[in-house]
């Protein structure tokens, strides 16, 4: 933790020393960069403080009833806003309802898009569905991306762990989301877990491309 915290703060404090030293100008593109590094800052402290929260079960659900697809839609309209270059299909039936936090499950389909956006190639289409089977609802995010080696996804939702490839790429994700994640879908008492996405049934699919990611959450439906 103390690392995640020292590496934005070390980022501006050198900035704003050249700036004061006058090895650099305190001109829009500076203070800009100094704004990502403060806004990476506060996101980091707002994603322990969400952590924090949810293991000292101080985070209560309000739950109703919640219709998916439109949940759903609603979710990657969001998404599609804040990133305009990443394409999201939505995949639901309309009479899938379940009673859950409205605003927790928003923030699990968030987060999973997210990390789904870090690694899917440019041009892939990222996939968000929903279905009931049996007894339980199934949500799935699903990219075109490397994947994730088997030997890696039971630890992709501990608190600070990045893949190999996530770390490669540089994404500047300090390893909560995930781990946010999987706290607020146990606290549904539901199941999260990672998967091959070669079998999605959206545009591009097929076993000869990359293998993408399946994240599949799994919350039961009462009787």
């Amino acid at each position: 933790m103390s690392h995640e915290l020292r590496t934005p703060l070390a980022g501006m404090q050198a900035r704003f020393e050249n700036i004061a030293d006058g090895v650099e100008l305190a001109d829009p593109a500076n203070v800009e960069a100094t704004l990502a590094e403060i806004g990476r800052l506060s996101r980091l402290v707002d994603q322990l403080l969400d952590l924090s929260r949810i293991e000292s079960g101080a985070n209560p659900l309000d739950v109703t009833d919640v219709d998916l697809a439109l949940l759903l839609d609603e979710v990657a309209d969001d998404f599609r806003f804040h990133h305009a270059d990443v394409e999201v299909h939505v995949a639901a039936g309309h009479d899938v309802v379940l009673p859950a936090d409205e605003s927790k499950l928003r923030q699990v389909l968030l987060n999973l898009l997210t990390n789904a956006a870090r690694h899917s190639p440019e041009g892939e289409p990222i996939t968000l569905a929903a279905r009931r089977v049996e007894g339980r609802v199934e949500l799935t995010v699903t990219d075109r991306g490397p994947g994730i080696p088997v030997d890696e996804r039971r630890r992709v939702f501990q608190r600070f762990y990045r893949s190999g490839a996530g770390r490669a790429s540089d994404t500047g994700g300090a390893g909560l989301g995930l781990a946010i994640t999987a706290g607020l879908v146990e606290l549904h008492g539901g199941t999260i877990a990672v998967g091959d996405g070669h079998s999605d049934p959206g545009p591009g699919a097929g076993r000869d491309g990359p293998t993408g990611c399946r994240m599949t959450v799994t919350l039961p439906v009462p009787r």
